[in-house]
């Protein structure tokens, strides 16, 4: 599995070839990329992704849990878990 989240709001392009530190920091904030395996708990309805690679070098090899929902249509909801009043929830919708 893999994920690439960005910011959906614009963000000014380098002025130059080459990204300058400030450049390169706006770049980042706010993106989240990783990939790896991942396993899936039935029972618990929860999916769990094994970091093997990320942009943030201190989360490879870290667990993400997820509670996981589908639907309507070709939707899956994905909920931080442990749950609580501010979890951050993901749609993904399958493309066609």
């Amino acid at each position: 599995m893999s994920v690439q989240i960005m910011p959906d709001t614009p963000r000014p392009k380098y002025a130059g070839a080459q990204a300058t530190p400030d450049e390169a920091r706006a770049a980042l904030t706010g993106y989240t990329a990783y990939f790896g395996t991942y396993t899936v708990d039935e029972r618990a309805r929860t999916v769990t992704h094994h970091l093997k690679g990320s942009i943030n070098p201190g989360t490879v090899g870290v667990d993400n849990v997820r509670g996981y929902e589908f639907g309507p249509g070709d939707r899956v909801t994905l909920t931080v878990m442990p749950v609580t009043a501010t979890s951050t929830r993901l749609t993904w919708e399958r493309v066609k």
